[in-house]
């Protein structure tokens, strides 16, 4: 039990990392095939994730206003399509999933690193509903927002937070219709 406590205060790629390398034994540059990740980048979760577990650091979990203000700039800079401001929200190592269920035209694989998840939001400007409404919620127990267009739900997106420094480390999308309405 102490050890999923002590697990718990890492991010999921990292606890991969972590699980994968020193339970299993698997080298960086298997784990980095298994993520889909440089084998450098590998190497600094494994490292990250040492780091969290002998501090017994928890993960960053904002403040209702720090989640409102967090996910305002998000949802702003991605309808806006403000790289920028997509490039100081978004953690260096972020991975951004879309689920559309074959319902929309989106990337079909997770795309990694804060230049490609910044890039792809912003061009995806052109694309978003008129109308839309976007308001902060919890989503899964944790930060996120839904959006609606003419009432009703359209895309849901959750958010996960960097352990270090709060900026957005995760972005999960779903745009799929069966899914949003399966609550």
């Amino acid at each position: 039990m102490a050890m999923l406590v002590v697990l718990e205060t890492l991010a999921p790629v990292e606890r991969a990392v972590f699980v994968l390398h020193e339970a299993f034994g698997f080298g960086y540059g298997e784990i980095a095939g298994m993520i889909d990740r440089t084998e450098h980048a590998t190497r600094q979760l494994g490292y990250r994730a040492r780091q969290h577990v002998r501090a017994r650091r928890p993960r960053f979990t904002p403040t209702t206003t720090e989640h409102r203000q967090i996910t305002d700039r998000f949802l702003a800079a991605t309808f806006g399509g403000d790289l920028a401001e997509l490039m100081t929200l978004l953690a260096p190592d972020v991975t951004l999933w879309i689920d559309a269920g074959g319902t929309a035209e989106t990337v079909r694989y997770p795309l990694h690193g804060r230049v490609a998840v910044a890039e792809y939001l912003a061009w995806l400007k052109r694309f978003w509903p008129d109308g839309r409404r976007a308001e902060p919620a919890a989503v899964n127990a944790g930060p996120g927002a839904v959006v609606s267009v003419a009432g009703k739900p359209y895309l849901v997106f959750a958010l996960e937070f960097a352990a270090d420094d709060g900026r957005i480390s995760a972005v999960r999308a779903v745009l799929n219709p069966d899914k949003i309405r399966r609550g």
